[in-house]
């Protein structure tokens, strides 16, 4: 998977951070304990010179380094365990002097034997999913700002819209605080105005809140971006495919909507395609019935919606209009 320069550098400089933190911070015990037990200091101390007799020894003609160095190596030792029963008699671990790094496999320098660090990876990562989450109101459309006085509570000959967009509702909820990996795929389906943008938003938002990854963004945009960079129009290096891919969760808002192109549903059967193979769950929100998923995109496309996705209807008047006209009716 590949990232921005930009990308890349913010996620090393946060690693850096971690890892100044970390030393400042084993620097400060250090002072603290050795204010508090100057035996130990004084220890270190002798640990210090160890060097400077070895160096005179390997300067000096008539001595025997072989048996100087077994001699300093017996000294160190006994200091160290020394140094070490200190904390251990105050109450503290061996290691309670050294740095607490957050990534024990490369003390968070990044890298090991040359290569990005796992750590550096979930960094650049978490940063590219920010960014491509950045302009999304995720925020503004939770579970709670979303009104179900909005649908018409007359049923003739039925459940009201109302009813059937409660069920939604609370499905919807259960979904985003039961969510794991092993999540089903849903479809949202229904026509504008109806509330499918504000509830894959909150979905999206209470499981962000869990610690998944999550990618939402509708199909146009991801569509424009991902042939951007695909066909080398893009000023990034970026791979929106691959984090569409192997996000945990990804929102597909809006489908339907774009500008159809042999290109945009092949990329968009990879991208169900290739979820689905691995188990991970997607919503798409559409304006279409299933016969018109047919005729915009294919056959194959609709066989992966149908036989893998959970239907749900949003029904009623678009919410957008009747907003409105409650507003005006106020003023």
């Amino acid at each position: 998977m590949g990232f921005s320069t930009e990308i890349y550098d913010s996620a090393l400089s946060t690693i850096r951070q971690l890892k100044a933190a970390a030393e400042s911070e084993a620097k400060e015990r250090h002072r603290v304990f050795c204010e508090l037990c100057p035996e130990y200091a004084a220890l270190e101390n002798e640990l210090t010179k160890t060097g400077s007799r070895l160096m005179c020894s390997i300067f000096d003609p008539s001595s025997d380094i072989d048996a100087c160095v077994a001699d300093l190596k017996k000294i160190n030792d006994e200091t160290q365990r020394k140094m070490r029963d200190l904390l251990s008699a105050n109450g503290l671990p061996a290691d309670y002097l050294e740095p607490k790094y957050h990534c024990s496999k490369c003390s968070d320098t990044g890298f090991v034997d040359g290569v990005n660090c796992s750590c550096l990876k979930s960094l650049m990562k978490k940063a590219a999913f920010e960014r491509l989450n950045m302009s999304t109101p995720l925020g503004i459309c939770t579970f709670d700002s979303f009104s179900l006085e909005n649908y018409p509570a007359e049923a003739p000959g039925g459940l009201s819209p109302r009813k059937i967009m409660e069920k939604t509702y609370l499905r919807c909820r259960s979904y985003a605080e039961n969510f794991s990996l092993s999540s089903p795929s849903l479809l949202l389906q229904g026509g504008v105005g109806l509330g499918k943008t504000h509830l894959s938003l909150a979905i999206a938002g209470k499981v962000i809140d869990k610690g998944f990854d999550v990618l939402y963004g509708s199909a146009q945009s991801f569509f424009n971006k991902i042939e951007r960079e695909r066909f080398g129009k893009a000023q990034s290096a970026d791979d929106t495919l691959a984090l569409l891919l192997s996000a945990d969760l990804l929102v597909l808002d809006d489908l339907g909507s774009e500008f159809t192109t042999q290109f945009t549903v092949s990329v968009l059967y990879d991208i169900l395609n290739t979820r689905l193979l691995a188990g991970k769950p997607t919503i798409i929100s559409t304006n279409l019935n299933m016969e018109g998923i047919e005729q915009k995109y294919s056959e194959r496309i609709l066989s992966r919606i149908h036989g893998n996705y959970n239907r749900l209807q949003f029904v009623g008047k678009d919410m957008r209009f009747t907003l409105r006209r409650v507003k005006s009716e106020k003023n």
